[in-house]
């Protein structure tokens, strides 16, 4: 993405890239395609910062850490990080 735009910003945000996957075919498995987005995004880190917001249970087991990235959780509940804003609920 980045060796091709036309303007290059220090940052990108990608908000659920895999919400409307839909795979039709038997020979295409959904989770390789989960696992082969999620590589390529930790392959361009380096180039500017990367923020994806997506849902928890479409995160593939990557090692993530290995490539010097942070996840950050959000529950929606007050016990645990609500959301974006520190100390912030609805």
């Amino acid at each position: 993405m980045y060796d091709i735009s036309s303007i290059k910003l220090p940052f990108y945000i990608i908000d659920t890239p895999l919400l409307g996957l839909d795979v039709c075919d038997d020979e295409i498995n959904p989770e390789n395609i989960r696992i082969g987005i999620y590589e390529y995004f930790m392959k361009s880190v380096n180039q500017s910062q990367l923020i994806i917001i997506d849902n928890k249970k479409d995160m593939p087991d990557l090692n993530f850490n290995k490539h010097n990235i942070h996840l950050e959780y959000y529950s929606h509940n007050e016990k645990d990080r609500y959301g974006y804003f520190i100390d912030h609920s609805d």
